[in-house]
């Protein structure tokens, strides 16, 4: 076995550990949006750990769907949504954007507070979003699978009787 069979086997091993911890529709929606929310808000380098270090205090939480959020808000993505965030805080603050000489002081508090004001206002709202999405989705995948199983028993009990 080489050793890129091997890296994918880890990974596949870790996945199915992950997968197999807390499965239920209300954990998995928590991990997913704890891991959207962190995300989202502007935490270089160290929003993964932290979102991972959240998930050993609450036990709850499934740490896969919480890997899964980071790695769809990955940087490619957040620098535009960034960008749609400081647009929302300057209309919030009534703030148009100034292409006048500022000082350095007023350059960095006058971006910083539209930006941050609207990146809490959309990563609260994306992680609600999140939330009801997810746990949307992995009801009706929940009950698919027991609409299967089902099913399943039934032809085997008909397969018996005949």
């Amino acid at each position: 076995m080489n050793s890129k069979q091997k890296i994918k086997q880890r990974i596949a091993h870790f996945i199915q550990q992950l997968a197999n911890e807390n499965s239920t529709p209300h954990s998995v929606a928590l991990g997913f949006t704890l891991g959207t929310f962190i995300a989202i808000l502007p935490t270089p380098g160290f929003g993964a750990f932290l979102s991972l270090s959240l998930t050993l205090i609450f036990k709850n939480i499934n740490r896969l769907a919480v890997v899964v959020s980071i790695a769809i808000w990955n940087p490619l993505l957040l620098v535009p949504f960034y960008y749609v965030c400081y647009l929302l805080g300057s209309v919030l603050l009534d703030r148009p954007i100034q292409l006048e000489e500022l000082s350095l002081y007023q350059l960095i508090h006058q971006y910083t507070n539209a930006f941050l004001l609207g990146n809490i206002i959309l990563a609260c709202s994306m992680a609600v979003i999140s939330y009801g999405s997810v746990y949307y989705l992995m009801r009706a995948q929940l009950h698919h699978r027991q609409l299967h199983k089902l099913m399943d028993w039934y032809r085997l009990k008909r397969s018996k009787a005949a």
